[in-house]
């Protein structure tokens, strides 16, 4: 046993440990490692327009993605972005953190309005274009 500064260590019985490369909630729950292209999103969304997913995101891309306190947060871009390859606005959006990793990414399950998105973006013409590939 070693002591140093009042502190006993006992460095026989220390053992390290190591810790798990991800830390999921849900086991039923899958990650989506890359962004997914429009077409997919589009062909992923639900009857009612939402795209759900699950996402790392960084934590700090989260906390660099606070703008101005006059104007509204942009923690939804980084999220948004890690969910679509194309810029997309979000224009309503929920989260919820499920999981963890040890890189600091938290593992969220995150569901935005896609088609109230897309209409902000793209004409009638375009989303039946984007439609088509994704079929």
């Amino acid at each position: 046993m070693e002591t140093t500064a009042n502190t006993t260590v006992d460095t026989a019985a220390t053992t390290a440990v190591e810790a798990p490369a991800e830390i999921l909630l849900d086991s039923v729950l899958s990650v989506l490692e890359d962004p997914m292209s429009l077409a997919t999103a589009i062909k992923s969304m639900d009857s009612d327009g939402w795209l759900t997913a699950v996402v790392p995101v960084g934590l700090w891309s989260l906390i660099d993605s606070r703008i101005e306190e006059n104007e509204e947060s942009g923690e939804d871009y980084a999220i948004v972005s890690a969910m679509v390859a194309e810029s997309v606005i979000p224009v309503q959006m929920s989260y919820e953190v499920v999981g963890v990793r040890p890189d600091n990414a938290l593992l969220l399950k995150a569901t935005f309005e896609l088609k109230e998105a897309l209409a902000t973006c793209y004409d009638e013409e375009e989303l039946a274009e984007l439609e088509a590939q994704g079929a």
